[in-house]
């Protein structure tokens, strides 16, 4: 698997800093349930204060602001997938908005019975408490159209390095 978009920047920039990082594939505490709450990202790779919340995941996957429709994840051992009560989660269901011209590949984030690709969820622990997670093959920061108001709820993609809002994803296990 590539891990290009993940290890370029982020371990490299947490080794320098004498932050200790572990990665983790259906292991340790990235197991089970949990909540996924959305920081801001940035393109450099730094890995941002997990505790600057600014939303969190539905069950379907989109962004809210919304802290009541936060949805529970769950993080397999047997398949190193993440689903909620909705169904599997996943960037690559053709059913979904189109990734950006430059990720085409790829689609707008979800968690439902639609088509779904084998990439595992990866987990990097920055905290006792927390983890970033990466989606696919090293996914990290999530490009936006725009910033969820209310209990709006919005897609995200994978990062294809474009002047968009970036995000990240936090997993904290409940």
């Amino acid at each position: 698997m590539r891990f290009s978009t993940f290890f370029s920047a982020s371990v490299l920039s947490a080794a320098a800093s004498g932050s200790a990082l572990i990665l983790r594939q259906g292991n340790g505490d990235f197991v089970g349930n949990g909540r996924i709450d959305i920081i801001r990202g940035n393109s450099n790779g730094n890995l941002l204060n997990p505790n600057h919340i600014i939303g969190c995941l539905t069950i379907t996957g989109r962004w809210t602001a919304d802290r009541s429709k936060c949805g529970v994840f769950n993080h397999s051992t047997e398949t190193a997938q993440l689903t909620t009560s909705a169904g599997r989660c996943t960037l690559f269901d053709p059913t979904q908005e189109e990734g950006r011209p430059m990720a085409p590949q790829s689609y707008a984030f979800t968690c439902g019975n639609g088509q779904w690709s084998d990439y595992p969820a990866w987990a990097i622990r920055p905290t006792s408490n927390s983890w970033y997670v990466a989606l696919g093959p090293g996914y990290l920061v999530y490009e936006v159209e725009k910033t969820p108001s209310g209990g709006e709820e919005v897609p995200f993609f994978n990062y294809a390095k474009s002047p968009k809002s970036l995000i990240a994803m936090v997993w904290r296990k409940i």
